[in-house]
């Protein structure tokens, strides 16, 4: 039996509905993937700043990841906490200071939770791969 052309079109129709679902789905997949680790500040952040030169409270680090993503992402997409070490941290901040036109007050609290969320986040992954590489221990009793 041969049906209408008109029957076959929805179908055709209903495909390509489909095919770009997918294709949204795997577009926000990536831009959620590719999106920076900004941690909520903790207590175990606060030893990373001070042992950086940058004591800060609780609640300086909270106002710190505040500006950072108020006044860095005013101007470019945010890289992620988990982008650069300590070290390039402090020289890209460097740079950046007098672009975001930071007072220095926000400098520092910016700073200190930039610098203690990535040292700690460095330390994290470098207990994580040394657990990981370690052959499990054999238990004889």
């Amino acid at each position: 039996m041969h049906f209408p052309i008109a029957i076959h079109r929805p179908v055709r129709w209903i495909r390509w509905i489909r095919w770009i679902g997918w294709i949204s789905a795997g577009l926000l997949a990536g831009l959620i993937g590719c999106a920076g680790y900004f941690p909520q500040p903790a207590e175990h952040h606060s030893p990373y700043a001070a042992r950086l030169g940058y004591p800060a409270t609780l609640a300086d680090l909270h106002e710190g990841r505040r500006l950072f993503v108020m006044k860095c992402d005013g101007c470019h997409g945010l890289p992620g906490i988990q982008k650069f070490g300590t070290t390039k941290w402090v020289r890209w901040l460097d740079s950046m200071k007098v672009e975001a036109e930071l007072s220095p007050r926000e400098d520092t609290l910016v700073r200190a939770y930039v610098l203690a969320a990535s040292g700690w986040l460095q330390d994290s992954l470098a207990a994580e791969r040394e657990a990981k590489s370690k052959p499990p221990s054999a238990h004889t009793p």
